[in-house]
């Protein structure tokens, strides 16, 4: 067979001969065996600066030296058994003496029993000389660990694995041996494993078993271990905390003794010349293996970055959700195809003529079609070395293996993918005989075609040339097919051809029928700002767009030049520097997302930056400094548990008792950094001490103990200066000196300016910046006393984490409530104040005053944000804030607050509502937000005897009918459950499904999921009165599709509504781009009239780049005007009008070309992309004022921030209608 692509693979399919035989290969150009060390290429490279262990061909663990490859052969269940080299994150066990070889009285120090358990130690383990037998029932427990910080969410968490024997030899059952965690030891409180599985080791009778916990709060105390139920033998137990962006899988052993222990991650690399790519046809074939039955995450196979003149391309092969991204410098895909873990696949990127495919185990992945996806001619040059198993900059690991990587220098055709697949499963072993050859990918089949004698013509007049939309009406007012969406026409006359055929490509009853037509000639979007992000006082774009990324924003340093580094933490942010006048220079990627800094110091081109870790970066280029051995930083400590002060009731406690004194001064563990000379010292505040290591090497050289160390700084002669407690110290000798004793309420940071006074910030009340004389006199303060919600203001300061001297007697100050870096200069007035970094998931527009923004904060610190805008020149200042983030039982916001906002003006009263699973209602007061009711789950009222309870229906709704703000049982009234059923007044019952959009109209109405609250009245304490007796449903019954599809509503004046659609897939098997949208089935945009009858549904799924009317996932829905707006994950919103018509899509689609790359390499989104991924939530308001309208949305991903468009031209959309006769 020849393998000539020509027009396509479709094309070709066709033309092969059916049966014939594919010819084989010739010789690979490449042909990379990763089985031994001696096998590896010239020039390979590989750093593992630590020990590590795997399983020998006997069956036990050995260990393996540092800096030495493991290579290991793997068995699959039908036989096939490659080598393979095995690649792995760093990890750490948490767990001591793990392997059980210490003594009874050692191991008796970290382990206990609960139970009728008897446990006694036994010769011959897996690991070392002996185990343990545990036979009874009970539980084998490690004493209570605390877990990091960040470690809780539902994306990280833990693995807990041992590996267990049974006398008789057979597998091991849930019934006699699984592991166990538990928040207190004796009780039912078990935390439950998300992923449990049973792993053999193929060799002997030793069988690895686990399970993946995630405790649902961070910092808790908790037992892990086994429970047993018979006799067992254990050895070899494990708790290792898994990354954010490492595979989510358990890896290799590590031993410990008294304490934890850790492996370092390990890089292997290849000259970058290893790959010899071939220009316009070629084959690339790679073997690859999972290390566990268990697997998730995003994982490194093989990567090299090219270069071809500005622009920057990738080879990638990794996983991806149980799928693989196969991407070449010269195109790519995602598979919808789940990979099985646990077994050895087959990955072929071919690609000929400027088209590409995909084939996993044989088969061609099917997104794209039988006609691939485009790929380019040329790709440029290697721009670093070929990584294996991992990234070069660390991001993420395999967790398993790679045997085999080729290259050919001709593409392949279907049948000789497979014939090269069945040959290397037959060479290593495997089972031949069980594989199915796929069928031939075919095209698709076009609509039944209906007999032209139906089809109908009708002439209409258009009267502009423009981008033209046509649907057919029934004569009950129903649309029954969407002929073209967004079709370029021209003015003039034009025959309109319709089939008679209706969506579904039957064809319609004889009647009248109505063909309706749409025209926009100039619908678009102008950026119009991005309110809360950036300098105050403004400046033109673009230095307007780039602003402030970091999340809470910790420690601020100031270089000899008067450049200014911030330290936050967001989706891949760390450090950012700005010029003096507030110019964004840089954004630094961290290596690691998950260690939030909290401590910096510049000296020379080097900033110092600490958290759990001490690491390095270069000032000029933003880039993070390794050390010639390939590490690039040193583990500091874990953060502690919060310190905190007896605490007054939830709803009594303030910003103070909740926020500063609880998460910035208890759960920060590096409160300082100073450099001297090869010396730089890190406060670690719940060790009491500073610990001193070596400017290039990070090796801790000494530790100074310290009470309760804070801000660190030098002084100009050389003295090391340090907060400890309440007192300022400096190092004289061998011993620390007061030398400012109670130098403030609660100092933290501290700085040295030109002048040699020394700068305090004060998280007491009030929040200061304190000014000292070298000798210890107070010389003046900055930040005013009073209550820090409300109206914002630069003379009060918001927790001032850090605080920095310029050279010119200008001092920074970094306010981690408030997001801000404020400047003042020498006199201590204010120069500018940079704003940003919130993490914003709602975001809404004054429904009657557009020109104020209201931004919510739910997952970063839980935080409501107002700013005043001018809608035409972008300008826009700060005006407001609330702190919303603890425990307060009706005002808290905690998590992903992403499903909708509106601001409105009821009975002269300003209200928000924000939904995130329930929706929060809450009036402004003026410098108040008062709760004033709720619907929704997530709500705790006190009961009868004045505890805390929760409802016992989903959608309980909260009335405040006395006005305290707080809810009593006697407020809250449930679903009316009774009512519900043929016959009853809710047919269906009232249900979200699982809601991602809810909407409150210009009345009051509130609508969500099918059904729709009515605003009662509002009272006169100013609380709207919702109750279920008012309420309707209207729509899908959503209660069976509960956990397959996901939806959000709109309404519009005449009751209609307008739900937004998609049925998921959580494996991430379905065609699309990007992550989210390969989990969506189908997905459309549907309407229906008040008596719930569906009135039309158009849109569609986008497989690859959506054309007019396709979708990547409906993420949310607006109706305002007389249109609906639908936002997109991948950053756009597309525009029907209120009959079902097509107008138009909106904003920069991140996923086209190479945007999501460009943002990360520039750090900031360009004006017209509103997100780099993750687009969730969208306000649309008609100014009524001048009928001018306008978009708010908000970036979840990157930029977590608010952008501001105009819409513009939809006053130019014109109308046409026929009608049509069909016989």
């Amino acid at each position: 067979m020849h393998n000539v692509f020509g027009g396509g693979l479709a094309a070709w399919l066709v033309a092969c001969v059916v049966g014939a035989q594919a010819a084989e290969p010739a010789k690979p150009q490449v042909d990379l065996r990763l089985e031994s060390s001696r096998m590896l290429p010239p020039g390979s490279v590989f750093r593992r600066p630590s020990l590590a262990t795997m399983i020998g061909p006997d069956g036990r663990i050995h260990g393996v030296d540092a800096n030495t490859p493991r290579f290991q052969r793997k068995t699959d269940a039908g036989g096939m058994s490659l080598v393979g080299y095995l690649s792995e994150s760093g990890a750490t066990n948490l767990l001591s003496h793990s392997s059980f070889e210490a003594s009874g009285k050692a191991l008796a120090s970290s382990w206990s029993s609960l139970g009728n358990l008897k446990v006694t130690s036994r010769a011959g383990g897996i690991h070392g000389k002996s185990c343990l037998e545990l036979s009874g029932e009970g539980q084998w427990l490690h004493s209570p660990i605390k877990l990091p910080s960040y470690s809780a969410p539902d994306f990280r968490g833990h693995f807990l694995t041992l590996y267990v024997r049974l006398p008789d030899g057979k597998p091991p059952g849930d019934g006699t041996v699984r592991v166990f965690a538990a928040r207190k030891r004796g009780e039912k409180n078990e935390i439950p494993s998300r992923v449990q599985f049973q792993d053999p080791v193929r060799v002997g009778p030793w069988w690895r078993i686990g399970g993946h916990v995630t405790p649902q709060f961070e910092n808790q105390e908790w037992s892990c271990g086994v429970q047993v139920n018979g006799t067992v033998l254990v050895d070899a137990i494990q708790l290792e905390r898994r990354p954010l962006n490492g595979c989510e899988a358990p890896s290799s052993y590590i031993p410990t003794t008294i304490g934890p222990a850790g492996r370092a991650s390990e890089l292997l690399t290849l000259a970058p010349e290893t790959l010899k790519w071939p220009k316009k046809e070629g084959t690339l074939v790679v073997w690859l293996r999972t290390g566990s039955p268990v697997h998730n995450g995003s994982t490194i196979v093989l990567r090299q970055d090219y270069k071809l003149g500005d622009q920057s391309q990738s080879l990638t092969i990794m996983h991806n959700g149980g799928g693989l991204d196969v991407f070449g410098p010269i195109g790519g895909n995602r598979t919808p195809r789940l990979v099985r873990p646990d077994h050895w696949t087959q990955a072929v990127l071919t690609w000929k003529d400027g088209r590409g495919w995909t084939f996993i185990d044989g088969v061609q992945n099917d997104r794209g079609g039988p006609g691939g996806y485009q790929v380019r001619l040329d790709f440029g040059a290697p721009a670093n070395r070929l990584a294996v198993g991992a990234q070069l900059l660390n991001y993420a690991h395999l967790a398993g293996y790679v045997a085999r990587v080729q290259l050919f220098d001709a593409a392949w055709d279907h049948d000789t993918v497979w014939d090269r697949y069945e040959t290397d499963v037959a060479a290593a072993g495997g089972d031949v005989m069980a594989l199915v050859k796929p069928a031939r990918p075919t095209p698709p089949t076009s609509r039944p075609m209906i007999p032209r004698k139906f089809w109908v013509k009708t002439v209409v007049d258009l009267s502009t040339t423009a981008p033209t939309s046509a649907v057919v009406y029934d004569s009950t007012g129903r649309l029954v097919r969407t002929l073209w969406e967004a079709k370029p026409m021209k003015a003039g006359k034009a025959e309109i051809t319709w089939d008679t055929g209706n969506d579904a490509g039957k064809r319609v009853s004889p009647g009248r029928y109505q063909l309706r037509m749409l025209q926009a000639p100039g619908v678009n979007a102008r950026y119009v700002a991005t309110p809360g992000n950036g300098r105050v006082p403004q400046r033109p774009a673009p230095h307007e767009v780039a602003g402030v990324h970091g999340l809470a924003p910790r420690g601020v340093s100031v270089d000899r030049r008067g450049d200014v580094y911030l330290l936050g933490r967001g989706h891949g942010v760390g450090v950012q520097k700005y010029s003096a006048t507030g110019q964004l220079l840089w954004t630094h990627i961290p290596l690691d997302s998950s260690d939030a800094p909290t401590a910096c110091a510049i000296d020379g081109e080097t900033l110092f930056v600490a958290g759990q870790h001490l690491y390095r970066i270069d000032a000029r280029t933003g880039q993070t400094i390794h050390r010639p051995d390939g590490g690039w930083r040193a583990f500091l400590g874990e953060n502690p548990s919060a310190v905190v002060p007896d605490r007054p009731r939830a709803e009594l406690a303030g910003v103070r008792e909740a926020m500063i004194d609880g998460t910035v001064l208890g759960g920060t563990m590096t409160r300082g950094v100073a450099v001297r000379g090869d010396e730089v010292f890190v406060s670690c505040w719940a060790q009491d001490q500073v610990r001193v290591l070596h400017r290039a090497s990070l090796e801790q050289l000494s530790t100074l103990p310290l009470p309760r160390p804070a801000g660190l700084a030098v002084d100009g002669s050389g003295r090391l200066l340090a907060i400890s407690g309440r007192d300022l110290v400096v190092r004289v000798g061998m011993a620390w000196r007061v030398l400012i004793p109670r130098v403030a309420r609660r100092p933290f940071s501290l700085a040295v300016a030109a002048d040699g006074h020394l700068l305090v910030s004060d998280m007491g009340e009030p929040c200061r910046v304190l000014e000292y004389t070298p000798a210890g006199r107070l010389v003046r303060s900055y930040g005013q006393p009073g209550e820090l919600p409300g109206k914002i203001r630069t003379d009060r300061l918001y927790a001032p984490t850090g605080v920095a001297a310029a050279t010119d007697g200008s001092v920074y100050v970094s306010e981690f409530l408030l997001n801000r870096l404020l400047k003042l200069d020498r006199s201590h007035a204010v120069a500018w104040a940079l704003y940003g970094g919130a993490y914003i998931e709602n975001a809404s527009l004054l429904s009657d005053d557009p020109t104020v923004v209201h931004a919510m904060d739910g997952y970063g610190i839980g935080a409501l944000y107002e700013y005043k805008l001018d809608l035409d020149t972008g300008r826009w200042s700060p005006r407001k804030w609330w702190w919303l983030g603890h425990s307060h039982p009706t005002r808290e916001v905690r998590g992903f607050m992403i499903h909708g906002q509106q601001t409105h003006t009821l009975g002269g009263h300003r209200y928000l509502f924000s939904c995130h699973k329930t929706i929060r209602i809450y009036r402004f007061d003026g410098d108040r937000l008062v709760p004033v009711a709720r619907v929704g789950s997530r709500l705790r009222f006190y009961d009868g005897k004045g505890k805390l309870a929760r409802s016992k229906t989903a959608f309980p709704v909260w009335v405040d009918r006395n006005g305290d703000g707080l809810a009593t049982e006697e407020e809250v009234e449930e679903v009316p459950l009774g009512e519900v059923g043929q016959g009853r007044r809710f047919p269906i019952e009232p249900h979200i499904g699982f809601s991602h959009d809810a909407e409150v109209d210009r009345r009051g109405t509130v609508y969500w999921g099918n059904f729709a609250l009515p605003l009662e009245k509002i009272d006169q304490r100013g609380v709207p009165h919702y109750t279920w007796k008012t309420a309707s449903v209207v729509g899908p019954d959503f209660k069976p599709l509960a956990n397959k599809m996901l939806e959000g509503v709109a309404a519009d004046e005449q009751g209609r509504r307008y739900f937004d659609m998609f049925y998921k897939d959580d494996s991430l098997r379905q065609p699309g781009i990007g992550h989210w949208p390969r989990r969506v089935i189908r997905c459309d945009v549907s309407c229906y009239d008040k008596t719930g009858r569906k009135i039309w549904s158009v849109g569609h799924k986008a497989k690859g780049l959506p054309e007019p009317g396709g979708i990547h996932q409906p993420s949310c829905i607006r109706y305002e005007g007389d249109w609906v707006f639908v936002g997109d994950e991948a950053g756009m919103v597309h525009i029907w009008s209120r009959d079902g018509l097509y107008v138009a899509s909106l904003l920069n689609n991140i996923y086209v070309g190479n945007r999501r790359a460009q943002a990360r390499q520039r750090g900031y989104l360009l004006p017209m992309e509103v997100t780099i991924g993750e687009f969730w939530s969208l306000d649309v308001v008609r100014q009524p004022r001048t009928g001018r309208y306008f978009l708010a949305g908000q970036s979840h991903e990157f930029g977590e921030h608010v952008r501001v468009y105009e819409i513009r031209g939809l006053g130019d959309v014109k109308r046409v209608r026929a009608d049509v006769t069909v016989k």
